[in-house]
């Protein structure tokens, strides 16, 4: 695997993994703050099913990849 490779890598895990986790334990409201300017309060009705999409649209080409080093 190349030096970037590796980054890239590294990075989606470090971004996808604390989400993953909280979900796997059933906790990611505990776990994920809600942070809103508006005084209204709904976002945070769609936040964390916002957050598990971003996940696996950030993770949909190493799911959808053929031929992947071993490491990866």
């Amino acid at each position: 695997m190349t030096e970037t490779r590796k980054y890239w890598l590294d990075s989606m895990l470090k971004i996808v993994t604390p989400l993953l986790k909280a979900l796997s334990k059933d906790c990611l409201k505990e776990e994920m703050p809600v942070e809103s300017v508006s005084p209204v309060d709904e976002r945070k009705n769609y936040t964390y099913l916002e957050g598990f999409g971003r996940v696996l649209v950030g993770i949909a080409p190493w799911l959808a990849a053929k031929k992947l080093d071993e490491e990866e």
